[in-house]
């Protein structure tokens, strides 16, 4: 089949977890033997000449992604959509996939964002294959617990609004499409309850989790956050591991040697690494996987966010111990106690990353048994094979 991949960035391997699941997705539909062409939506002017991706038989760049300005905020108050669609509906590619749809003729189309769906309702008439919307994130629900956590009445408000537009907007927008994605089944219900007219399926995240169960490292690091701080979950998440958990773990494991990574670090971070002579803030990193092969206990202590996050099921394919939230590991298929360790209050999380630290019998277990789970499930040629399956059953259907 032709299939019409489109994304909000350049897939990848290393970086986020929204660009390492495209990146698997792309693999997994590619060597599932389908041509795929791949369109972006890139920031700034016109862009440089667009990275090779094996496998992908065209990639184009569409620039136009403006960063998002007071104004941008002010303004959309009197917009219909929320302000991260408008942010990506500003870039005119509707000429682009036209284009591509005459030469191509393509048998489906993946959506790799809510925030690319309005490019495919520029279609020409003649262009009918079935488009597929996959979930990374239930965005309402991000933007809802974002709304809640608001203290300030004026945050507060703004907040509310954003997140009812796109209710609506994430509602009226997945009704449409032929078929939505989600990472897991708690995310496929959610998204059923909220809009009765989307048909939406689940398949597994995906990761190389052969190449990944392959990697190891002389650990020298107790304890690794990482994340992008672009994505404002993970801002939250830092900021409550470091002003709420890392003074009670110090304060019983003073030496403890701490890292913390991910890209665009904000400007208050630097003075975190004056609390401990263990604490590293390292920003963005080129091998993320090296840092986590280095580290005895993976944390994501997760407060706002949907889906499924991709550092934890790189991680158990590592034999990590991860220490979770209940929110940073929902969707995964994995049991507390068994795969991994859950806490949800700030002296909860210290005291069960002293104990994990204190236990290296225990970490293994948890590793091993982790490890086990991600080879059965999350392999992206398996989920390739699934998703491949399931993308001939509506292309057929669609003729």
């Amino acid at each position: 089949m032709k299939i019409l991949f489109v994304a909000t960035e350049i897939p990848s391997p290393e970086g986020g977890g929204g660009l390492i699941a495209n990146y698997y997705h792309l693999r997994g539909l590619i060597e599932a033997g389908h041509r795929v062409v791949l369109v972006c939506l890139v920031p700034g002017g016109v862009p440089a000449d667009a990275p090779r991706i094996e496998g992908v038989e065209r990639t184009v760049l569409v620039p136009g992604v403006s960063p998002t300005t007071t104004w941008r905020f002010f303004s959309n108050l009197f917009e219909k959509e929320p302000v991260p669609i408008r942010k990506y509906m500003r870039v005119k590619a509707g000429s682009v996939i036209r284009s591509l749809d005459e030469e191509y003729r393509f048998d489906v189309a993946h959506l790799a964002s809510l925030h690319t769906a309005h490019l495919l309702e520029s279609r020409g008439t003649a262009a009918r294959y079935p488009v597929v919307l996959y979930e990374h994130n239930i965005q309402s629900r991000v933007h809802e617990l974002f709304y809640h956590m608001q203290r300030r009445a004026g945050r507060r408000w703004y907040a509310r609004l954003q997140w009812r537009k796109m209710l609506k907007y994430e509602a009226e927008v997945c009704g449409r499409l032929d078929r939505v994605l989600t990472f897991s089944e708690a995310d496929a219900d959610a998204l059923s309850a909220l809009s009765p007219r989307s048909r939406v399926s689940w398949l597994p995240l995906s990761v190389d989790a052969l190449s990944l169960s392959e990697i190891s490292a002389a650990e020298d690091i107790d304890l690794l956050w990482i994340g992008s701080l672009r994505w404002l979950p993970n801002v939250d998440s830092l900021e409550w591991f470091v002003d709420e958990i890392l003074p009670r773990i110090l304060h019983f494991r003073p030496m403890a040697t701490v890292a913390i990574a991910g890209s665009s670090p904000p400007p208050w971070l630097k003075s975190i690494a004056q609390r401990g002579p263990g604490i590293r803030i390292l920003g963005e990193v080129e091998n993320a996987h090296d840092l986590m092969a280095r580290s005895r206990i993976v944390l994501v202590p997760l407060r706002i966010g949907s889906g499924v996050r991709v550092k934890i099921i790189e991680a158990l394919a590592m034999k990590r111990a991860v220490l979770s939230t209940t929110l940073g590991c929902e969707g995964i298929e994995v049991e507390p106690g068994k795969h991994l360790v859950v806490a949800d209050e700030p002296d909860d999380f210290a005291r069960e990353a002293i104990r994990l630290l204190e236990d290296e019998n225990r970490r293994r277990e948890l590793g091993a048994r982790g490890q086990e789970l991600v080879l059965a499930r999350h392999d992206y040629r398996k989920v390739g094979q699934e998703m491949s399956a399931l993308y001939q059953s509506l292309a057929g259907s669609a003729r």
